[in-house]
C-alpha cells in the first residue's frame, strides 16, 4: 500500500485510541491536510492534522501519536519546511 487510508475519527463508534492508529495514517493525514491549506507552522501541525481527523480532544496519547507521524513523515521527506518556514508537502 503505497498511501493509508484516512479515516474520519469524529463518529461515536470510531475508533480513537491511539494505540489502535497506525502513524502511516495520520502523517497521510497531515500531507492531504498541508495540501488544502498549503502549508502550516511546524508547531501547530500535530493538533491541526488530528483535529482534521476529527479528534475534538487531543490527550498524551493522542499528541505522542500526531509528533511521531509527523516527525516520520519529515524524515521519510513526505513534508519539507519551505523558504517562510511553514511546513509543505514536498512534492509542492
Amino acid at each position: 500500500m503505497d498511501e493509508p487510508p484516512v479515516r474520519w475519527r469524529g463518529n461515536g463508534d470510531a475508533v480513537t485510541s491511539a494505540e489502535l492508529i497506525c502513524a502511516e495514517e495520520v502523517a497521510q493525514a497531515a500531507i492531504l491536510l498541508l495540501q488544502r491549506e498549503f502549508g502550516i507552522p511546524l508547531d501547530d501541525l500535530p493538533a491541526a492534522t488530528l483535529h482534521a481527523m476529527g479528534f475534538r480532544r487531543i490527550g498524551t496519547q493522542l499528541a505522542e501519536l500526531g509528533n511521531s507521524a509527523i516527525q516520520q513523515a519529515v524524515a521519510a521527506q513526505r513534508i519539507r519546511p519551505d523558504a517562510s518556514g511553514f511546513i509543505v508537502p514536498a512534492t509542492a
